[in-house]
Parts: structure tokens; C-alpha cells; sequence
């Protein structure tokens, strides 16, 4: 008798089950593994783990509390965890995306499966890197004093579009950080710190030790990797290759311009943890200037981030985006009522 009531409960609830997945797939899963953006395994994604991954982007932390980081972390799939997946999981805590994109390759659609172990997945991260851009400007080994007498021989127009090319290559991280609409405002932003750091003249070199800066942007030795240990790391920014200091990647004016733009980006994720909107470019070009994304009086940031944008700006509305027309710092053609506007 035990084993009839048994029985027809076991055919209740496999007709109850499928009655409530006609029409319907679910996802395949293991119960081996954490959910992808469970990175502290608490069988929830929420605020935490948000904040979790923010940190692991930034280098603040090193692991998350999952066995397997990249599991958790790499929403998107592409073996890597970076700002794109910070943004799926942003996304996902707003309820703008029900799945993360990894979900469609490793859970499979099935109405009528039954669970099985998901596929291997590699467990190491590894930084995605632009080692496919070709970065170096002029030939590799071109000697240090030749390439700075080229870099000052070069057209506005050719740094103008050395900065385009660089913004173009790393647009998917620079959009992200800095939240530009589009392509244009962000040679324009680019534009207004190759203006307010050196006037576009592409071999200026000044300074010694970590305010030793070379290029149109005025890249500092600190942005490069293997420099002086005593400076801080730049190690927030994967997306991007981080060059070894040394004279081909100082001198270049196009590893000068990637590793300036890189540099920026370090600071304006810092600035992230603390700012939204305008306030990241602002205290981004403000580490960029001091090494320090606060400590700066408001006179200050005004006169140098403020100024950077309405020199960008300059560019955009008068249309001098690939011509060899330049504008500079107090210039009295530039509208500085409000230099943000055009980005936001």
C-alpha cells in the first residue's frame, strides 16, 4: 500500500512539473558551482557582489570568496573579468537584463532536460590586453633622440589623429569609464589634454623622476609598468596594455598617447569609487595632473579640468577635429559658461 501512495505521488509531481514548464525553458545548471555573479556565494546577486567585483577591477582585492574567480566573475564569457562585466552586472541589479551573456553558452535552453554538470571553464583570469593594436607610432628601434625629433616635427593634425586612432582601438573601456556619448566627445576630451598639457607639441619632454612626462598628453613615467618600484601600481586598467618603461615606449608619440589615455583611466576608476558623472573626469584629470584624485582646492580643478574640458569642447563645436587648428589655455575664443554640457 506504501509503495502505490508513493508512486502516484511521484506521477503527481512529474505532471505538476510539467505543467508548470509548458511553454517554457529553463536553465540547465549544476549544483557543483555557484551561480555566475554569486562572487561571494551567498546564493544571492545583489549589491555585494557588485561591490565585490568593483574592487577585484580596481586591484583593491585579489580573489573573491568563490573557488573559482573567473566563473563568478566573467559574466560575458570572454575569459576575462573586466569594467564590461562590472557594467552586465550593474544591468542586471536594475533589471535591464535578466540573464548575463556567459548563461547562454554554459546553460542550456531545454524544456525537458534534466540537470547535468556545466563544461569546464578555465579557472585562471587573465587581463585582456590590446596586444593586437599596433601602439608604436614609428619604427621599433628608432633611437630616442630620432624619436623625439620626429615626434616635434609632427603636424596638430597627425597627433590629432594619432589620439582619434587610440581612442578608437580602447573605445569599449574609455566609453565605460568615462561615459561619453560618443566617439567625437571623446577626441574632443582628449583633444583638450593634449591642449592643456602641451599645446599639442608631440616631443615636448619635462620634468625628472615621477613628474617626468613625454607627448601631446605629457605621459608620466608612473604610468608605465617596471618603473620605479616606489610608485604606485597602475594595475586597474587590464584592458589596456601597460608598457615597460623604457625608451622606444617613453619616446614613441603613439605608446606615449596609449599609455597617457591609460594613465587617465587609472585615475578615473579611482574616482569612480568615490564620484559619478562629471566628477569622474574631473578628479580623473586631477590625479592625472597631481597624482591624486582629491587634495586639490576648487580654483584648481577649476582651472585645470574645467579649462581641459572647454578646450575640448573648443574643438568640437567650431569643428577642428582632424584639421591642424589649435586653440590654448585662457584662450578668450573659448565659451567656459558651462564646459561639461557637451558631455552629459
Amino acid at each position: 500500500m506504501g509503495k502505490k501512495i508513493l508512486l502516484s505521488l511521484s506521477v503527481f509531481l512529474i505532471i505538476f512539473m510539467t505543467f508548470l514548464c509548458f511553454g517554457k525553458s529553463y536553465y540547465v545548471y549544476s549544483e557543483t558551482r555557484p551561480a555566475i555573479g554569486d562572487v561571494n556565494v551567498d546564493n544571492f546577486i545583489d549589491s555585494i557582489d557588485l561591490a565585490l567585483l568593483k574592487r577585484y577591477i580596481l586591484r583593491v582585492i585579489r580573489d573573491f570568496p568563490a573557488d573559482d574567480d573567473l566563473w563568478v566573475g566573467d559574466l560575458d564569457g570572454n575569459n576575462s573579468i573586466n569594467s564590461i562585466d562590472v557594467n552586465y552586472m550593474k544591468r542586471y541589479l536594475l533589471r535591464k537584463i535578466k540573464t548575463f551573456p556567459k548563461e547562454q553558452i554554459y546553460y542550456t535552453p531545454n524544456p525537458s532536460a534534466t540537470p547535468t554538470q556545466i563544461p569546464k571553464y578555465t579557472s585562471t583570469p587573465t587581463p585582456t590586453q590590446s596586444n593586437n593594436y599596433n601602439d608604436g607610432y614609428f619604427p621599433a628601434g628608432t633611437s630616442k633622440s630620432e624619436l623625439i625629433s620626429k615626434a616635434s616635427a609632427l603636424k596638430v593634425s597627425e597627433v590629432k589623429a594619432i589620439i582619434k586612432k587610440q581612442v578608437d582601438d580602447h573605445w569599449d573601456v574609455i566609453q565605460s569609464v568615462c561615459g561619453f556619448k560618443n566617439k567625437e566627445a571623446a577626441y574632443a576630451f582628449f583633444f583638450g589634454m593634449a591642449t592643456r598639457e602641451s599645446t599639442f607639441r608631440a616631443g615636448t619632454e619635462t620634468g625628472s623622476g615621477a613628474a617626468h612626462a613625454f607627448g601631446p598628453l605629457q605621459t608620466a613615467e608612473t604610468a608605465y609598468a617596471n618603473a620605479n618600484p616606489n610608485y604606485m601600481p597602475e594595475e586597474n586598467v587590464p584592458e589596456m596594455t601597460q608598457y615597460d618603461f623604457n625608451d622606444y615606449n617613453f619616446y614613441d608619440v603613439g605608446v606615449s598617447t596609449h599609455m597617457g589615455i591609460r594613465h587617465f583611466l587609472h585615475f578615473a576608476r579611482l574616482a569612480q569609487e568615490k564620484y559619478s558623472g562629471k566628477d569622474v573626469l574631473r578628479h580623473g584629470l586631477m590625479g592625472y595632473n597631481t597624482g591624486w584624485i582629491d587634495g586639490s582646492d576648487e580654483s584648481w580643478i577649476r582651472s585645470y579640468a574645467d579649462e581641459t574640458a572647454a578646450l575640448g569642447v573648443w574643438y568640437y563645436k567650431n569643428n577642428h577635429m582632424s584639421d591642424d587648428e589649435f586653440t590654448w589655455d585662457t584662450d578668450p575664443r573659448v565659451d567656459r559658461s558651462d564646459p561639461w554640457s557637451f558631455y552629459f
